[in-house]
């Protein structure tokens, strides 16, 4: 008698080992980036708990509580540092935001593809330099002797100027390199949308007799919107990033006070002085506050984008300019400014706002007012900054 074997049902644990299996090759490649998330993404991500503990390196960690994150909030030199993160990310991340987008339509104008072709080349090639090398190029362009910029200074008989060790000049070098390295790159998302625009929009709008800057303004912006909000969102969640790499290559004793960033505190702390747990605190701080920002609750990318830029500039640059500029301005009016002006924005756009006329202005401008006038007047009728501060205010100026 013949008899019929039947194969039995694999599980789904087997059917899954067989698909690994079959395809080994793939998943061998695959490994050394699955390794390297786990270990430099994952595990970290466990060993935070190292914030809220005493660290140990022979023993079972003890319990801290919330003792590593008091000690960072009654330093002094954390609100400075913090300050200084907050300028830098605010220059690299709003400053330079239109500048990405403006190389993009420059771009798109020129009418010589070889050209074009030429400008995207030289452009995008700083991108994959290391900030070591930009660095490098920086300083002896910079250089008071024999830099190429004090040498064209000399020829109207200017003096020689140290821009990598003067206070007021560093941030501008911070800013032109940055730019300089990204500006190409950045600009691709925009210029990849706009090639992706509808010819017949082009020969509509020039059918209606439109200018090229009436082009521009109606039909090219209009399809860079959704890329600058979606740019502008991932970029939230690095705002208190401002780039390790390029302001630990382009610092020095002469100007650390002014450009020193949360990046740079956390190394000191952690690999230099080997106080693990509070550049954790830093760290953990610095990620909460990312993840805050990025976050969507509402699931409305434009009221986000919308929010973000008008609660930025109306509840923060007032304080920002005060703290810069007027040395009576304190904690308090900060903190009032930035709650005043935070509060405005919701209160403009959906409770004066709609009323029409001439209470239909974009809510930034209004929350900037209100912020810059409670920022004064909460610092006057308060105590002034301590000599110390005020004494650190005109050094640093």
């Amino acid at each position: 008698m013949q008899t019929s074997l039947k194969q039995q049902p694999k599980s789904k644990g087997q059917r899954l080992l067989m698909r690994i299996w079959q395809d080994r090759v793939l998943y061998l490649l695959l490994a050394p980036a699955m390794l390297y998330f786990v270990f430099f993404r994952l595990w970290p991500i466990w060993n935070m708990r190292l914030a809220f503990f005493n660290y140990k390196a022979r023993s079972e960690w003890t319990w801290a509580g919330l003792k590593w994150f008091e000690i960072i909030f009654s330093s002094n030199g954390f609100f400075t540092i913090l300050g200084n993160t907050l300028r830098i990310s605010f220059m690299k991340y709003v400053l330079m935001f239109p500048f990405s987008v403006a190389f993009a339509i420059l771009l798109n104008e020129l009418r010589s593809s070889r050209m074009r072709k030429l400008v995207q080349v030289s452009t995008y090639l700083p991108h994959f330099l290391s900030w070591v090398v930009i660095a490098g190029i920086f300083i002896n362009i910079l250089s008071p002797t024999g830099g190429i910029l004090n040498d064209f200074r000399a020829l109207f008989g200017l003096p020689a100027v140290d821009y990598m060790t003067q206070k007021d000049t560093i941030m501008g070098v911070l800013f032109a390199s940055s730019l300089w390295r990204s500006l190409g790159w950045d600009s691709i998302i925009y210029f990849a949308a706009i090639i992706g625009i509808n010819q017949s929009l082009y020969e509509a709008a020039y059918m209606d007799g439109a200018t090229r800057m009436q082009v521009i303004r109606y039909v090219v912006l209009p399809a860079l919107i959704t890329p600058m909000v979606t740019t502008f969102i991932l970029n939230l969640g690095f705002f208190l990033d401002a780039g390790f790499d390029q302001v630990f290559n382009f610092t020095n004793d002469a100007v650390n006070s002014t450009i020193d960033i949360l990046d740079t505190y956390i190394y000191r702390l952690g690999l230099t002085q080997g106080q693990y747990e509070v550049s954790t605190a830093v760290g953990l701080l610095k990620g909460v506050v990312g993840v805050v920002l990025a976050r969507d609750p509402d699931s409305s990318v434009f009221g986000i984008v919308s929010f973000a830029w008008a609660g930025f500039g109306g509840s923060f640059g007032a304080v920002v300019l005060c703290a810069l500029f007027w040395k009576r301005c304190n904690w308090q009016g900060a903190l009032a400014g930035m709650l005043c002006g935070g509060l405005v924005v919701f209160v403009w756009k959906y409770i004066i706002s709609p009323l029409g006329g001439v209470f239909g202005i974009y809510e930034l401008l209004p929350a900037f007012l209100v912020s810059l006038a409670v920022c004064a007047v909460v610092s006057l009728v308060t105590p002034a900054p301590t000599e110390d501060i005020l004494a650190e205010f005109d050094a640093a100026k």
